[in-house]
């Protein structure tokens, strides 16, 4: 792939592939999961989903699916790693957890030293909604306050993900 600037051509190469899928820690997981034609979603019970609070009126809607994409290994994230504190990692969404281990990962099985590597590494990022500061942080005020509204929102802003990840990583690109 290449990209056109100012006129001249330059060379952008893609180092490497990290992800998260439904029953797949990784890319290779996920490719073998695609060929062997393997179902990753997760189907759920009427109890099950009764149990997750769900009421018993929406669970029996005939168009409720009792199906879920889920993630293994979320709540593995070292947050020393990096150099965060708990409570910092804690309020940061998931997302941003993830991608931090997966961009990790990539730059670790490529061979790459962003302190050492003269070139710039660069990153280019996306992210959804972030639901987890809807659903469990911004309705817990005590916690919002003991941690900073302002590093609640900060860290909890998907428009900052991949500056995030370049301060983290040391990337200068």
């Amino acid at each position: 792939m290449s990209v056109v600037s100012q006129g001249h051509q330059e060379s952008i190469a893609i180092i490497g592939m990290s992800g998260r899928f439904p029953q797949a820690s990784s890319v290779a997981e996920f490719w073998r999961n695609l060929r062997a034609g393997r179902e990753s979603i997760s189907q759920f019970t009427v109890e099950e989903v009764l149990a997750e609070l769900i009421t018993e009126k929406t669970v029996t809607q005939p168009n409720y699916i009792r199906a879920r994409a889920i993630l293994d290994q979320i709540d593995l994230f070292d947050a020393s790693f990096f150099s965060m504190q708990p409570r910092e990692a804690e309020m940061m969404d998931p997302q941003e957890r993830l991608l931090l281990e997966c961009a990790w990962e990539v730059i670790e099985a490529a061979g790459y030293d962003p302190k050492a590597y003269e070139n710039p590494i660069g990153v280019f990022v996306g992210a959804g909604f972030n639901y987890y500061y809807e659903n469990n942080i911004s309705s817990n005020p005590h916690l919002v306050r003991s941690y900073g509204s302002i590093p609640t929102l900060i860290n909890n802003d998907r428009d900052h993900v991949a500056t995030l990840l370049s301060y983290k990583l040391d990337l200068k690109g």
